[in-house]
């Protein structure tokens, strides 16, 4: 499965954060990347960013996929940690919110819902959409760019009521 997502933007990221936090960055690298809003180019690209703008980043850990519960379980961070920057779909979200249940953990991206990618074509089809995006269900992106595509590549029906 395979999710899409927009990158928020930064002020809403740094929004719940302190300049006092001891931050740890934690990347998924497959969805959030074939969507361009995330992976672990932009996991080092924020890194660089909040450590310029003076906030504390002591980790940056990219992983396979946050939504394996098991990645974010076996991922190793820095004592004393009081915030994890997640760039990762929900479901990768919520795995980090499960595992640092006492720390704030903050998004990076938006989820719209589940696509489906063609790899021949280039484009990922939003397939089922969380309610706020059900708009957009059977436009299609473009892999790795996250540009919104006006042609349509993928001819598969989409399912009555998603």
């Amino acid at each position: 499965m395979v999710t899409l997502s927009e990158p928020l933007p930064y002020e809403k990221i740094t929004e719940n954060l302190s300049k006092d936090d001891k931050i740890a960055l934690i990347s998924c690298n497959s969805c959030v990347r074939f969507c361009n809003s995330g992976g672990v180019k932009h996991m080092n690209d924020l890194a660089s960013k909040l450590r310029a703008d003076g906030y504390t980043v002591t980790d940056v850990i990219p992983t396979v996929g946050l939504c394996v519960h098991d990645y974010v379980r076996n991922a190793r961070v820095s004592e004393g940690i009081t915030a994890v920057i997640v760039s990762a779909c929900i479901a990768g979200w919520t795995s980090a919110s499960r595992r640092w249940r006492d720390i704030k953990v903050i998004p990076t991206v938006e989820t719209f819902g589940i696509v489906i990618a063609d790899k021949r074509v280039g484009n990922m089809k939003l397939m089922m959409a969380f309610d706020k995006y059900k708009d957009l269900v059977g436009q299609e992106w473009q892999l790795m760019t996250g540009e919104r595509q006006k042609e349509q590549k993928i001819p598969v029906p989409i399912p009555e009521g998603h």
